[in-house]
């Protein structure tokens, strides 16, 4: 695919996961875009993170940006989104709970469909991301995706996804 990528990983605390997950990334984006970067953003990390990806730092397309405290996850996404130059911009997690070819999905969506923002879903078949969360949790979830769907007129059912992809014009 011609069209510049940009996949944001926030990290916080992934010392164990992520250079393999960067790793499988980087194979992935080579296989499958021409012009591609990834934007590695460590949230303020107390563990070796930043010590880990400090050491692909000279990798032309992979970008290691570093908060100096935790500000939490959508902070370091948006830090990673303000510094990404692709013309779709992704951010996923660490622990990529997608197939990689939902990349692939998500641009084929946005170029034939025409919306201006793709979003994942944990309650596709596709997804591995099984986190099961207690009453009291997905109650709130549910009342913040009726807010959320009412403020932007769509329907909102899984706004903590770990998989947005936004054109940038």
């Amino acid at each position: 695919m011609s069209d510049s990528v940009s996949i944001v990983i926030p990290a916080y605390n992934e010392e164990k996961r992520i250079l393999p997950s960067l790793k499988v990334l980087t194979a992935f984006c080579e296989s499958h875009f021409r012009n591609y970067e990834i934007i590695c953003v460590d949230d303020g990390s107390i563990d070796r993170t930043w010590d880990l990806i400090s050491q692909v730092r000279n990798d032309p397309f992979l970008k290691i940006l570093r908060l100096p405290k935790n500000r939490g996850k959508g902070y370091a996404v948006k830090h990673g989104m303000l510094h990404a130059g692709g013309r779709f911009r992704f951010f996923t997690d660490a622990d990529l709970p997608y197939s990689l070819d939902a990349f692939i999905i998500a641009l084929k969506t946005f170029n034939t469909k025409g919306c201006d923002l793709v979003t994942g879903t944990r309650k596709h078949a596709g997804s591995s991301y099984g986190l099961k969360f207690g009453v009291v949790r997905r109650v709130a979830g549910w009342i913040f995706s009726a807010i959320a769907t009412r403020l932007v007129k769509m329907d909102v059912s899984d706004s903590h996804t770990p998989f947005f992809i936004i054109p940038c014009f």
